[in-house]
């Protein structure tokens, strides 16, 4: 299992359920994605870069 922690910019307002990730260093490809909040809830997310 590869693991990556990627740099997540949480925008100040706490009743917007959105965070930006920066991917455009990263290589064109498909990336999974766990993301986890405050609460514990957990999600899995793919992102494809074209």
């Amino acid at each position: 299992m590869i693991k990556y922690l990627l740099p997540i910019k949480k925008h100040n307002n706490k009743n917007q359920k959105s965070a930006t990730i920066d991917m455009s260093s990263y290589s064109k490809g498909i990336y999974f994605v766990r993301i986890e909040d405050e609460n514990k809830n957990m999600m899995n997310r793919k992102i494809v870069l074209q």
